[in-house]
């Protein structure tokens, strides 16, 4: 008995390292090896369609200028119509907008708020422009990132394009470098899904395009940039990502901001595929079945895998004190994470005396260890936000109203 109970749990501990680790080390390898789902066209020329650019905002009046100034600048062939849909927003947000009417942006308020989904899509009721482009105010795009973007476009095939972020912070020391590896790895997925399935399962919110018949209204508790790429190929239509198209992304300021923008985006995810299912039914995403399971639900179930680590690696040791030896292993990843969090809080608050004082800030701390306590309190971070949005998704508490994530400055 006590045989088959060790190895029951043995099993389960490695069940549940292959499930945490498997959708970052193992998918990517899998993608080698994958069948290509959808072929791509061949490009045709022909004149540059109208674009209808569309910024959601809620009190972006500290960011608001840079952006549509930013938008203005961009070099593109054909023309390019600025829709911003403001969702009640408080400060002068607005005022901004209107002083730029003369330079052809448009203003679309809404009296109340109603969330960022509900505010895009009055704004795409709005457009006139063949293909839509969607841009998060905070974010502000390379030269060419546009152009780059309907480049694509130019095969038939293609449904949708997604740009690249580009992580950046004031200081390289900042606490969530975690989120810019993770980044980095999400976009070399991105890019092997795309070469060797032919589309991708997901966009960036910060910078995509989309043919306009193929945009659906999406659910106020739902995420754009996974609903809207799911209806695109559900309809038999690639997703591309379009390298030269950069979006330069300001790391969250602090952890509280972090923790509750992953919050934000993991409980939209959940509710999004409950949408997505009841619009395009359970064989409108067959052929990408595969990759939606390890891309990205996998990664959901995180927190259930740790929980099963935990546990059956307690069994192990209560059955055979060598395996205490693993414990420790995870134990000294979670005392790393919470040291890491601590180190960052201690950070910030130091910064913020120094600020007020009018004193330079203390270098951050450096060195291996200080570089493992950011990826284990990332992972940490990353792990709790799961589990608060795995707790409003089964308590049915979506987010119908955000609050833009405030990035650092600099």
């Amino acid at each position: 008995m006590t045989i088959v109970l060790m190895a029951l749990a043995l099993a389960a501990m490695v069940a549940s390292g292959l499930g945490i680790l498997y959708p970052y080390v193992g998918y990517p390898r899998m993608l080698r090896s994958a069948k290509r789902v959808f072929k791509s066209g061949e490009r045709q020329d022909g004149p540059a369609p109208k674009i209808s650019a569309i910024v959601a905002a809620y009190n972006e009046e500290r960011v608001m200028a840079a952006k549509l100034d930013n938008l203005l600048e961009q070099e593109y062939a054909g023309e390019i119509e600025v829709i911003v849909a403001s969702d009640a927003s408080e400060d002068e947000t607005d005022a901004i907008v209107k002083r730029y009417a003369e330079k052809g942006v448009r203003l679309h308020r809404r009296p109340e708020r109603r969330g960022k989904s509900m505010a895009q899509n009055a704004a795409v009721e709005l457009a006139t422009g063949d293909v839509l482009v969607f841009t998060d105010a905070s974010v502000l795009l390379r030269p060419g990132a546009i152009a780059a973007l309907m480049e694509q476009m130019r095969d038939p095939t293609v449904g949708a394009v997604t740009g690249e972020d580009v992580s950046t912070a004031a200081d390289d020391q900042d606490q969530s470098a975690g989120a810019g590896f993770y980044t980095r790895l999400e976009i070399k997925i991105r890019r092997r899904e795309a070469e060797n399935t032919g589309t991708l399962i997901g966009v960036s919110g910060c910078l995509f395009a989309v043919r306009k018949e193929l945009r659906p209204p999406v659910p106020a508790d739902s995420v754009d940039d996974l609903y809207v790429p799911l209806y695109v190929v559900s309809q038999g239509y690639r997703v591309v990502a379009a390298e030269d198209a950069k979006a330069i992304v300001r790391r969250t300021a602090n952890l509280d901001a972090e923790f509750a923008r992953k919050v934000r985006t993991f409980t939209g995810a959940l509710f999004t595929m409950r949408a997505i299912r009841k619009k395009v039914g359970r064989g409108g995403l067959a052929k990408v079945k595969t990759h939606l399971r390890w891309h990205k639900k996998m990664r959901w179930y995180g927190p259930f895998f740790a929980l099963l680590a935990l546990v059956s690696n307690g069994v192990l040791v209560a059955l055979h004190p060598a395996f205490a030896y693993l414990m420790m292993l995870q134990m000294v990843v979670y005392v790393l994470g919470l040291t890491g969090v601590a180190a960052a809080v201690s950070d910030a608050e130091i910064e913020r005396r120094a600020l007020i004082s009018g004193k330079e800030p203390k270098k951050r701390r450096r060195g291996p260890i200080r570089k493992m306590q950011k990826f284990a309190s990332f992972f940490l971070l990353v792990e709790a936000a799961l589990v608060v949005a795995w707790l409003r998704y089964i308590f049915r508490k979506p987010f119908a109203t955000w609050t833009p994530t405030k990035r650092a400055e600099g």
